[in-house]
């Protein structure tokens, strides 16, 4: 293969990898709306980027005869592998907001910049030295790449914050408290080992993109079993969004009014009647205020923990979300084993109080648990569906008046 044949195969390689990181960009920013998350890939899809065109400029450097010379193929080599570090390091701290352990890793991100930078530092130092001692990589009098004795450690500081996610997700992933998110977790488990493993790779076939093609193949992987899941998550409570919750609930009115069956939509299985909870964390802009908002992420996260357990109770096959900053939502079907009108009623009547009064005391034994300073409190909206219904939306009015009204009256206890 001729040197211009080459460098084309490898360039159109590399642009292909750039388009598919900017279609999965595009894509991702017009759909996800939690800012850490958006801020933590849009770096690392940016530095990933960035990495693959100098990738491409240092193809260029080693055969184009016009314009190379040593010291432009050592500076920009050098810069790569920089830039290789870098890299691993930004999709490290994506994954961590992936997975949902943004909070976690806000309180420990000094200390893993600091770690980071010292890394960094390291880098450059070999490989300033490197350009006269060349036991990293070097080049002959012939501009001929070749590896050093330890390239080994070049590679091992490149991907050590890969490993080091993949790592940290394998050990999640079999914590029994982290079981609703194992699947997440196996994902970004395997997804940093196929670069790092392949990376070292390199070292029989330096002439092939691998890495490029196998950093974009692991972000699409990430994309597969991960992103469009957040897409429809609620950042720090891992339940439906607004969105989501939303889109269902529009999917099950549209086909109670059509009469239709959907095997895709579960919650309609065998249902006869549809009732919809609002809720809303009383005094949570208190608690933000004088204990802090980490303090009240817990108190969602708890929340949202129990009204998760209360919508998979088997009687009812919920779906919850977080709809705003302080309000939750939940629908749920209600099977009726009576035929008479005033026994169904008396049914739907116990199934909801059933769910309100094991809400309430899900948060008296929370509170019991856990020895907080506050008690966690809820208004709730309750609204049962028929045929006058016109919208989804009208489904959310009505049961926001009644939250309204509950909120007022617990207000007006309180005081």
């Amino acid at each position: 293969m001729d040197v211009l044949t080459y460098l084309s195969f490898y360039i159109e390689i590399n642009v292909f990898c750039i388009a598919i990181l900017l279609s999965l960009a595009i894509h991702y920013f017009l759909k996800t709306t939690e800012i850490n998350t958006k801020a933590s890939y849009f770096k690392a899809t940016l530095a990933t980027i960035i990495y693959i065109f100098m990738d491409c400029t240092v193809a260029i450097l080693e055969r184009d005869t016009a314009i190379r010379s040593m010291d432009s193929l050592y500076v920009f080599k050098s810069i790569y592998f920089m830039l290789e570090a870098i890299v691993g390091y930004l999709w490290f701290c994506y994954f961590e907001y992936a997975i949902g352990f943004g909070i976690e890793f806000n309180k420990v991100k000094e200390k893993v910049e600091l770690v980071a930078s010292f890394l960094m530092f390291i880098d450059f130092f070999l490989c300033v030295i490197n350009s006269e001692t060349g036991f990293i990589f070097y080049y002959t009098e012939e501009y001929e790449y070749h590896l050093g004795k330890f390239y080994v450690i070049q590679v091992a500081i490149g991907y050590i914050y890969l490993l080091a996610a993949s790592i940290q997700a394998i050990i999640r992933s079999i914590q029994k408290k982290y079981v609703l998110e194992r699947e997440k977790n196996l994902a970004i488990a395997t997804v940093p080992l196929l670069p790092a493993i392949l990376g070292f790779s390199l070292i029989r076939f330096i002439w092939l993109p691998i890495v490029s093609v196998c950093i974009v193949f692991a972000v699409f992987v990430v994309f597969l079993n991960v992103q469009e899941e957040l897409i429809s998550s609620d950042s720090i409570t891992s339940l439906y969004n607004r969105k989501e919750f939303f889109r269902r609930l529009n999917n099950v009115i549209i086909e109670r009014k059509e009469g239709a069956s959907d095997e895709n939509v579960d919650d309609l299985e065998n249902s006869n009647a549809l009732v919809l909870f609002l809720f809303s964390i009383n005094q949570l802009k208190s608690i933000n205020e004088k204990y802090g908002v980490d303090e009240g992420n817990n108190a969602l996260i708890s929340v949202a923990n129990i009204l998760d357990s209360a919508s998979k109770d088997a009687k009812r096959k919920g779906v919850v979300a977080r709809i705003d900053s302080n309000k939750f939502a939940m629908y749920f079907k209600i099977v009726h084993h009576e035929i008479k009108s005033d026994a169904k009623e008396f049914e739907e009547r116990s199934r909801i109080m059933e769910l309100k009064n094991d809400v309430n005391s899900a948060l008296k034994q929370n509170y019991a648990r856990t020895e907080r300073k506050y008690k966690l409190s809820l208004s709730m909206g309750i609204e049962k569906y028929d045929d006058s219904v016109k919208s989804y939306m009208d489904f959310i009015k009505r049961a926001e008046k009644k939250l309204e009204i509950d909120k007022k009256s617990k207000e007006m206890f309180n005081n």
